[in-house]
């Protein structure tokens, strides 16, 4: 475990009866919403980190789009894709339940 026992006890809070945000000084929105995969999913590691590997396989896409937007080329959409998909921070940040990711 990482930083997780902090934001996986705060996003339930989130989805309890009386909602608090236990701690401010991280953003609400990535609690938000590792809270409502704790609830469909349960509170498992599964449940704690689906989101954040959502999120991190959507970036990827997000890299590999931008790139092909700027170069007009199908080899550059392939090759920023396989950059973002080696790049350890990316990979690490998605596999863990902590809040980079989602910025």
């Amino acid at each position: 475990l990482f930083d997780e026992h902090r934001y996986v006890s705060a996003g339930i809070n989130l989805h309890s009866e009386n909602p608090v945000n236990e701690n401010w000084s991280h953003p609400p929105l990535a609690k938000w919403f590792i809270g409502l995969s704790v609830r469909w999913l349960g509170n498992s590691p599964l449940g704690w980190r689906l989101p954040s590997v959502l999120c991190g396989a959507l970036l990827v896409v997000l890299i590999s789009g931008i790139a092909f937007q700027i170069r007009r080329s199908w080899f550059d959409y392939w090759i920023a894709g396989g950059l973002a998909l080696t790049s350890v921070c990316l990979m690490v940040q998605s596999r863990l339940a902590n809040l980079d990711i989602f910025m």
